[in-house]
């Protein structure tokens, strides 16, 4: 299966995920497990660029927080 294809399933479920947590659906600590593997994944250079250039089809609770996660990361070593 391509990427792309896989992609925007992946960040509905997050953004999913992620308004359960701001609803109180998803307790803190389910959060903070998922954020955690989130942004482990988004230090990849694929994950970023994908979402770099797809952010429109997030909420917008989650740019903003996909966002703040990328900035100030070190992308040096990335082609």
């Amino acid at each position: 299966m391509r990427f792309d294809a896989v992609m925007p399933t992946v960040f509905r479920h997050w953004d999913n995920l992620y308004c359960q947590f701001r609803s109180g659906t998803l307790d803190r600590e389910m959060w903070g497990i998922c954020e955690r593997t989130l942004t482990r994944w988004l230090a990849q250079e694929s994950w970023a660029n994908w979402f770099l250039d797809n952010a429109d089809s997030c909420s917008d609770s989650l740019r903003a927080l996909l966002r703040e996660r990328l900035a100030g990361r070190d992308t040096a070593g990335w082609g």
